[in-house]
C-alpha cells in the first residue's frame, strides 16, 4: 500500500485482541474512517471488532458480525459505526446496492470484515484508511499486522 505506515502486534488470547482493538478506538481521530479487516474464519476479527466498538462508543454493546444483513450500526450520541461484513458479496457492484458509497461522505467509522473487495482505487483519494491483517499463528494466538494510509 503506498504512503502508509505498518504496525504490527501479536496477540496470545482473545482478550488482547479485544484490548487491541479498544486501544485502536481510542487513537483514532480523523472522520470519516474506513477500516478494512482480512483473515480466515476465525482468526479474530469480530472479536477485535467488539474491542473497537466498546473502546469507541464507550459502552458495551452486542456486537455480531453480520454475515447475512451485510451491515450493521452502532451508535451513542453523534458517534456511529458501521459494521460490514463483504463475505459474500461478488464485487464492487454489490456494494451500489445496498448504499455502501454514501456511508464514506458522513462523520463515522466504517469497519469491514472481509475488506479486501476494496481497493484503492475505489474509495475517495482523502478517506483514512487502515487495513489490518490477521493471521493465525497457533490455538489462541494471532498475527495483526496494520496498515494506515
Amino acid at each position: 500500500m503506498p504512503d502508509s505506515t505498518r504496525d504490527f502486534f501479536l496477540s496470545d488470547s482473545e482478550t488482547k485482541t479485544l484490548a487491541h482493538g479498544k486501544e485502536f478506538a481510542g487513537q483514532l481521530k480523523k472522520l470519516p474512517a474506513l477500516i478494512l479487516l482480512n483473515g480466515v474464519v476465525g482468526a479474530g476479527k469480530t472479536t477485535w471488532i467488539k474491542g473497537f466498538v466498546s473502546g469507541y462508543l464507550k459502552k458495551k454493546i452486542v456486537v455480531t458480525s453480520p454475515s447475512y444483513s451485510l451491515l450493521n450500526s452502532y451508535t451513542d450520541g453523534k458517534k456511529e459505526i458501521i459494521h460490514g461484513d463483504f463475505y459474500r458479496l461478488q464485487g464492487l457492484d454489490d456494494l451500489e446496492s445496498i448504499g455502501f458509497w454514501d456511508f464514506l461522505n458522513s462523520k463515522r467509522v466504517i469497519i469491514v470484515e472481509w475488506g479486501n473487495l476494496l481497493t484503492p482505487q475505489s474509495w475517495p483519494a482523502d478517506l483514512q484508511v487502515y487495513t489490518i491483517n490477521f493471521e493465525i499463528k497457533g490455538e489462541t494466538s494471532r498475527s495483526l499486522t496494520c496498515f494506515f494510509r
